[in-house]
């Protein structure tokens, strides 16, 4: 880190009062405490602002409570409009059920802008507890893909890498909302596009193209995970290729032709980390891997070729119920 920077954390709210507490004082109990916390909450009638004027707020932190409707809310509109209202130097975009998983994620995250080419640095995710082993395989295996194996961070930058960007350039665009850190000054000219999802992915994009550094922590971690149905993930799927296509005319490559062993690669990758013994697989789970592969990469091609399909179709495969021409 080239000084000391300061931080604010950007929080979207919808129906948070089981997470608000929690959420804001894990904040407050990271080594290096932020300078504001900002929630834009577009829940009508939930107890969020009344559980939030509950919480001993550390006088060194700013905490700003907007409320919207949920008409107003839109994923990269919202966060950009809580972004303007920070005043610090780097900008954490996070999500209510998301924690750090210790007091220093915040202080490794920050040692990520290492000089003035880094403008964005994220975190590494790990599932909760609970979670399904399907969930738990498919954050390793994601995030697996970024670890260094020289250090904790992977500096990702198209010029110094261009077969690799020219290759495999989702690599280099990937970002997420779940824990993300964006210097102030770059955000003030590369903001969320207004695109209907994968906000985070595209804004990575913009960043690598722009000539920018992104960081990859992987010893900051953030616990974050859903357990989706079969269709969910079918419908997530979809909605995520859907959205990169929309966005940027790329996606996760998939055809009829690479379908069957981009699907049984990772099923195998799957069951050679089962074997490692790091998770406990019941009767069923093997059939279950399978089928979720199949199903998710299912989702991944029709996004990718969702103009062919029509309206009703769209709206039905997709967990927004949203159609696009």
């Amino acid at each position: 880190m080239l000084r000391e920077l300061d931080y604010s954390v950007v929080i979207p709210l919808y129906n948070a009062e089981r997470y608000i507490v929690g959420l804001i004082n894990s904040y407050q109990r990271q080594s290096i405490k932020p300078k504001q916390i900002i929630l834009i909450d577009s829940t009508a009638n939930d107890k969020s602002e009344l559980l939030l004027n509950t919480i001993s707020v550390d006088e060194s932190v700013s905490v700003i409570y907007e409320k919207i409707s949920k008409e107003q809310f839109s994923h990269s509109l919202t966060r950009n409009y809580a972004a303007s209202l920070s005043t610090a130097d780097v900008i954490l975009f996070t999500v209510q059920d998301a924690l750090p998983k210790t007091g220093r994620m915040m202080e490794m995250i920050l040692d990520g802008f290492t000089d003035s080419t880094v403008a964005c640095v994220f975190a590494r995710h790990e599932a909760y507890d609970h979670a399904a082993i399907v969930t738990k395989l498919e954050i390793d295996r994601c995030f697996d893909s970024f670890k260094s194996m020289t250090g904790c961070y992977t500096i990702q930058n198209k010029a110094n890498n261009p077969d690799g960007y020219t290759k495999k350039p989702e690599w280099f665009w990937f970002n997420s909302d779940v824990c993300s850190a964006v210097k102030r000054s770059v955000f003030n000219d590369i903001k969320f596009r207004s695109v209907p999802y994968a906000e985070d992915q595209v804004f990575g994009k913009d960043v690598i193209e722009a000539g920018y550094s992104k960081v990859f922590a992987n010893d900051a971690i953030i616990i974050h995970s859903h357990d989706y149905t079969l269709l969910q993930n079918f419908k997530r799927a979809f909605d995520e290729n859907r959205g990169m296509m929309l966005a940027v005319g790329k996606g996760v490559r998939i055809s009829l032709v690479s379908f069957i062993p981009i699907v049984f690669r990772n099923i195998c990758r799957d069951f050679l980390q089962i074997q490692k013994g790091k998770y406990s697989l019941s009767f069923q789970m093997p059939f279950y891997i399978i089928a979720y592969h199949f199903i998710k990469y299912a989702g991944y091609f029709m996004g990718k070729h969702y103009k062919c399909l029509p309206s009703y179709l769209q709206t039905a495969f997709s967990l927004e119920r949203t159609a696009y021409k």
